[in-house]
């Protein structure tokens, strides 16, 4: 009678123990995803890494983007009236995309304009901007958004459009994140891209 109740106790201890296990390794596999992004995310952003944009710390919100949450964004500011630094950067931001191939559809391409209107090119015999740049969004900022959405409230925002030349990174949750040179280098900018996307678990 003992022998059998010693066995009784083995068994279930046994199922007990065999119960945790199996819990850990659920709670494991279900939490390896958000670890690993982690991770991922800070090692990403350590000193030793070669990133080729600037984080912008601290992170702020993207003033005008609120439409896009849930998708990253690269966007640019300049006037309507689109010369040809404007014309290469919105290039830039098409053949990026492109590069992301299955990615692609993540990523949205947004025009700040500084005026209100729409976008020309002001090369005489180009095609449209907006058949150029399919699907790439065109939005009129004023002043004082242009100056929260940069992080230079209470500063002088220049009037000369092409003050801020550079390419900006907005994150799924809204924030300016990254900024890239103003004459940027397209395949360090693609690998940067690259390792956000497949990095990231939302958007």
């Amino acid at each position: 009678m003992s022998n059998m109740s010693d066995l009784r106790l083995a068994t279930t201890a046994a199922t007990i123990r065999y119960g945790r296990l199996k819990m850990l390794l659920i709670f494991a596999v279900c939490a390896s995803p958000v670890l690993l992004g982690t991770l991922a995310y800070w090692f990403y952003r350590s000193e030793s890494t070669t990133n080729y944009g600037s984080f912008i710390e601290p992170q702020r919100q993207a003033v005008g983007l609120e439409s896009f949450r849930g998708k990253w964004v690269m966007f640019t500011i300049d006037s309507p009236q689109c010369d040809e630094f404007c014309a290469k950067r919105l290039y830039l931001m098409r053949q990026l995309r492109l590069t992301q191939g299955k990615d692609k559809d993540r990523l949205e391409r947004v025009l700040l304009l500084s005026e209100p209107g729409k976008a020309e090119f002001l090369t005489s015999g180009v095609e449209s901007l907006e058949k150029v740049h399919e699907g790439m969004h065109q939005l009129f900022l004023d002043a004082d958004q242009r100056a929260r959405l940069l992080g230079i409230e209470g500063q002088t925002l220049s009037t000369d459009k092409t003050a801020d030349k550079g390419i900006y990174l907005v994150d799924p949750l809204g924030h300016v994140m990254m900024r890239f040179p103003d004459d940027p280098d397209p395949s360090r900018m693609k690998k940067d891209l690259g390792k956000l996307l497949k990095w990231s678990r939302v958007g």
